[in-house]
Parts: structure tokens; sequence; C-alpha cells
């Protein structure tokens, strides 16, 4: 729905190299869950919201 049906190399030249894109989503990934997504990065995430009023976890 984001892209709209458009491919991602016709909207950048350098998406469409495979690898390239493989790491801007790691990338992405590693700056949104720095301690991953396991029991440390959940453990993580409930420190961090301890004290909001609505957390999400």
């Amino acid at each position: 729905m984001y892209l709209q049906e458009k491919l991602l190399s016709s909207m950048h030249p350098s998406l469409n190299n495979q690898s390239q894109f493989n790491y801007l989503i790691e990338k992405n990934k590693r700056s949104k869950y720095p301690f991953g997504q396991d029991i440390i990065g959940v453990t993580y995430e409930l420190l961090k919201q301890k004290n909001l009023s609505n957390p999400y976890i």
C-alpha cells in the first residue's frame, strides 16, 4: 500500500542491489531494537517504558 505497487528498484537505482536493500533493513532494525527482539530486547523495552502512563509492554 505504501509503495502503491511500485518496484523498489524503480524508486532509486541503489535499491536494485538486494544486498544493499538487506543492509538497509538490518540497519533500521538495529536502530529500532538495539538489543534485539529476544528476552534481552524485551527487558530493555520494559525498563525503557517503566515510567510511562500507558506502556506498550
